[in-house]
């Protein structure tokens, strides 16, 4: 199965026209930055429109490599969950290769006038300007992820197919979302379904003998226990799966399902009740029906939120 998105980390960047802004306005910033001239003189002069449209291209085209990265890094690395990780990503893909592409950019609009880019002013007066540019857009991406995850746009968070279609098929984050394909017994592929909304409302599970449905409202929890996976149902039947808990995860409305830890991924409605783990920091989230996953231990479950999953999971419940 290919994975898809989760809703956390899939924010709809919906800036277009933030990024034209502010790539016009880098753009006159570093055309006048240092000259001593009045304005009214600058913007009559039609060098400054020659310049003002090669800044301008080259800061959209940066803006639009962060927003790339920006989308790539939010799938793969979670502000929250693996924060250290994210801060060197960021700085190792969004800072350090848009500062390159810029000089790169700069010395090839130099050529073309005669000039190579070391004969001018560029890295004394103009690359520092760029470099504190591309600083504000990162911050830009990171509040704009804190804010959209503590006070949710109920239209915009999630990208309509078509605009997901588009972002991926750009930035080569993921692959086609359109038809998901399965081998069947035969070696024969067959469509399984037709993804005709955001998220999975069936799942099929395999027994010896027979193909089951199961409607994801029915699903009380799916588990992973002695390295194998497990759904159970609401009426307290389980049944293995072969797909992963981050795939999993990726496929079902995070309005109803929550991975909780790495080994369980919970239905809001079996969520009875929570009270504070063992240890200080975890929560136990009392499941309906009682996840155990061991002969000899009754009350021994593995329902506990990890501690840096917590305050995400009460605004969950808290909904």
């Amino acid at each position: 199965m290919r994975e898809k998105v989760s809703q956390m980390t899939r924010l709809n960047y919906r800036d277009i026209w933030i990024r034209i802004f502010l790539s016009f306005f880098a753009a006159h910033f570093i055309v006048v930055y240092g000259d001593t001239e009045q304005l009214t003189k600058i913007v009559r002069n039609l060098d400054y429109y020659n310049a003002l449209i090669a800044s301008f291209t080259i800061a959209f085209l940066v803006f639009y490599y962060l927003w790339l990265v920006t989308n790539y890094l939010d799938y793969h690395l979670d502000w929250y969950e693996k924060t250290a990780k994210r801060i060197l990503a960021q700085i190792g893909l969004g800072v350090i290769p848009p500062a390159v592409i810029a000089a790169g950019l700069a010395a090839v609009y130099f050529k073309m006038y005669g000039y190579t880019i070391s004969e001018t002013e560029y890295f004394s007066a103009d690359f520092p300007v760029i470099v504190l540019l591309i600083l504000i857009a990162n911050l830009y991406y990171f509040i704009f992820y804190m804010v959209r995850n503590f006070w949710p746009d109920k239209k915009g968070i999630v990208q309509d197919k078509n605009e997901l279609t588009e972002s991926i098929s750009t930035a080569g984050i993921m692959q086609e979302v359109d038809t998901v394909l399965t081998t069947s017994n035969d070696s024969e592929q067959e469509i399984i379904y037709q993804i005709t909304k955001e998220y999975r409302e069936v799942y099929l599970v395999q027994s010896a003998t027979r193909s089951i449905p199961i409607k994801a409202t029915d699903i009380a929890y799916f588990y992973r226990t002695n390295g194998c996976n497990f759904l159970r149902t609401f009426s307290g039947d389980d049944y293995p799966i072969t797909e992963g808990l981050k795939d999993i995860e990726a496929q079902f409305d995070p309005a109803l399902f929550f991975r909780i830890n790495r080994q369980v991924i919970v239905n809001f409605e079996a969520c009875s009740f929570f009270v504070n783990g063992d240890r200080e920091g975890t929560l136990i989230v009392n499941l309906s029906p009682a996840l155990i996953v061991e002969k000899d231990a009754k009350n021994k479950a593995i329902a506990t939120v990890s501690e840096d999953r917590i305050r995400r999971f009460k605004a969950w419940l808290l909904r």
